[in-house]
């Protein structure tokens, strides 16, 4: 697990996903910190949504691009799902129909989220830190961008939503870039296996 939850009192200590519904500022002005760090994005939650997807046409996408995208999910996601938890609560619902209405198209899709960003934060940081070279680094740093844009794709309509994506090319680059990446990767696979399997005989 990710560290103790909430007090037992607190609406939101069943599981991640309700842990996650908790406002930005539930720390209470201390910050918020996680054993594997999988949380502390949230200690910025307000500057991230502030921010938007910048793209340039013709450019490729990088896992550092996907891992953008992903932040802001997951900080938007956290706020849509608190507020929709708010909601069912001010309406007079008790605390576990409350919870289970807030579960469909919120805290599932938030627990997804927050899966896939802590996956792709940690392949990232295994391409940036890890000690590979040549066709081993750039099929590695592929294989992390692939992962991040393939995922990335499934959430373009809530990306749209939040306002993260502005323009109508916006989803284009994303899934250029996706289609780029999935030709390097294959081209790399080849060159590598050309080096790997020795030369027939004869």
């Amino acid at each position: 697990g990710e560290g103790p939850l909430p007090h037992r009192s607190s609406p939101y200590r069943r599981g991640k996903a309700h842990y996650l519904t908790a406002p930005p500022h539930i720390g209470g002005g201390r910050p918020i910190t996680s054993p594997l760090g999988s949380l502390d994005i949230l200690d910025h939650c307000e500057d991230v949504l502030k921010g938007s997807f910048i793209g340039v046409e013709g450019s490729v996408l990088t896992h550092r691009d996907a891992v953008g995208m992903f932040e802001w999910l997951q900080c938007y996601l956290c706020t849509e799902s608190f507020m929709k938890l708010q909601t069912e609560l001010s309406s007079g619902k008790d605390g576990f129909i409350a919870r289970e209405d807030s579960q469909v198209y919120h805290c599932h899709t938030l627990a997804q989220v927050y899966i896939e960003c802590f996956v792709l934060k940690k392949f990232a940081k295994l391409v940036d830190n890890a000690p590979l070279e040549g066709n081993l680094k750039a099929i590695t740093d592929k294989l992390c961008t692939l992962y991040g844009l393939s995922r990335a794709e499934r959430h373009v309509s809530t990306l749209y939503q939040g306002g993260y994506f502005t323009q109508p090319g916006d989803v284009r680059l994303l899934r250029t870039s996706l289609l780029h990446c999935i030709h390097l990767v294959l081209v790399l696979v080849c060159v590598m296996c050309e080096h790997t399997i020795p030369a027939a005989e004869g």
